[in-house]
């Protein structure tokens, strides 16, 4: 990284903690087995309610005298995690159910994975690869997602989706515990400050957390402590892997024109936002000194719903951010099209000749058609979002759980040869092969199928 003393000093107070975190994974799992025993003949919907309920409880909040974001929790989830199945407490009752749907698919599997047939994730669900419903927590805030769930819960007569409508509610409102939480301490740390700066820094955070994510955020700082709470709090207690921070430019800009207009922030201020939200990723998987996946993205440029070209003044932030700081944690997928202007192509290539490996280039002209192929709705495939793999999603309603299996062709070829011994031709040989390679993705799809149902 390449920082001001400022920014370094948000690095070096990221770099002291994470050196000693502490994700109290022991205690939490006594307390989660003690629950799940008191309540293991719940529905399903309804013990995991249970467990977000404890873990928003009883997880230690903590936040940064030089970072005004609230997201950290010590919730088992280890340093180096960014969820997945590598959490012990937030992934406890997939854990303890693996013989129903991950260890079959991990036993099916085991032969070709010696073989070298395939390399993959031992789980046949996607425990990584999601988007959330970032516009939807933006739009409304988890009170119109409550308001909703009670609005559909007064209505309904189905038992299962009573369960259902009845675990949102509850989870969504221990959501909205853990942010009063952060503001609690906040309110805390306001009071023992020794300076009036460091007061001031609290106080902002208070009364942030009292505001988002329970309502839509107002302005640009709000609405980027909303997706990085949500983003962060939501994927550790859930022990899934939310591998996105979402389509920032486009969601952004209203709270940045908005706010410049009144007078609430400068450039210089959403500058210093931008930055330290790359600074967490990159101290946090210490990014600098060794290879840990982040599965951390933010996707850029693309389109709106209707077609229209993203490219704006946070585009150029978050570019610009990315060059001073020399970051390489958080990959920056940047959605192209020939509609785009000159100036957003010199920007990117600008970051690709100062030898920075963090952007990856998506074209949206083939990626939208392919998906509208498919069968997604135009609208829907114009807002597709690239999760910690580069995997193609739509925030909110897809996972794509296929993005974690990687099929040797070359050692399909070699079993082809073997089992057949010789052909008269080419054609043949290639016949056997494509026969073989689509058996063999039909017994990947069959399997992951039968785990995920």
């Amino acid at each position: 990284m390449k920082l001001s003393s400022d920014l370094k000093r948000v690095a070096d107070e990221f770099n002291v903690y994470y050196a000693n975190f502490n994700p109290d994974s022991k205690r939490l799992l006594k307390l989660v087995g003690e629950m799940y025993e008191k309540r293991k003949s719940e529905p399903s919907y309804l013990l995991k309610s249970s467990l977000h309920e404890l873990m928003c409880h009883e997880c230690e909040v903590k936040l940064f005298r030089n970072s005004p974001f609230f997201f950290e929790i010590s919730s088992g989830r280890p340093r180096y995690s960014w969820g997945g199945l590598q959490s012990p407490v937030g992934s406890f009752l997939h854990n303890i159910t693996a013989d129903r749907w991950l260890n079959p698919y991990a036993d099916a599997l085991e032969t070709d994975r010696e073989e070298g047939l395939i390399h993959c994730w031992n789980n046949p669900v996607g425990f990584d690869h999601h988007c959330p419903g970032y516009d939807r927590l933006l739009s409304v805030g988890l009170r119109g997602i409550m308001d909703q769930a009670q609005r559909e819960l007064d209505k309904c007569a189905d038992p299962a989706k009573r369960d259902f409508y009845t675990a949102v509610l509850r989870s969504a409102k221990a959501l909205v515990h853990l942010a009063k939480r952060f503001a609690r301490k906040a309110a805390e740390l306001a009071d023992a400050a020794e300076s009036e700066p460091e007061r001031a820094h609290f106080e902002k955070i208070r009364a942030t957390a009292e505001n988002v994510p329970l309502n839509p955020p107002k302005t640009f700082y709000e609405a980027l402590c909303a997706i990085l709470f949500f983003r962060e709090c939501v994927g550790s207690i859930e022990g899934i892997g939310f591998s996105t921070l979402g389509h920032l430019d486009r969601m952004l800009i209203p709270y940045y024109e908005a706010d410049l207009a009144a007078g609430r922030i400068t450039e210089e201020e959403a500058l210093k936002l931008i930055h330290t939200l790359f600074i967490y990723t990159e101290v946090r998987f210490d990014a600098e000194k060794s290879y840990n996946e982040t599965s951390t993205t933010t996707i850029l440029g693309g389109c709106d719903r209707d077609g229209n070209i993203i490219y704006n003044e946070v585009t150029k932030l978050i570019l610009k951010a990315l060059l001073e700081g020399r970051y390489v944690g958080t990959k920056v997928n940047c959605r192209i099209s020939p509609r785009h202007p000159r100036e957003y192509f010199r920007k990117l290539a600008e970051i690709q000749t100062a030898n920075l490996p963090s952007i990856v280039m998506q074209n949206d002209d083939v990626i939208i058609a392919a998906r509208v192929k498919l069968g997604q709705a135009l609208e829907d495939a114009r807002l597709y979002v690239s999760g910690g793999c580069h995997e193609v999603v739509l925030a909110g309603t897809e996972v794509n759980t296929r993005a974690d299996t990687w099929i040797s062709l070359p050692a399909i070829l070699l079993h082809t040869l073997k089992e057949n011994g010789n052909f008269d031709d080419y054609q043949g040989l290639y016949a056997a092969f494509l026969r073989n390679t689509a058996a063999y993705y039909e017994k990947i799809v069959r399997l992951k199928n039968e785990g995920e149902k």
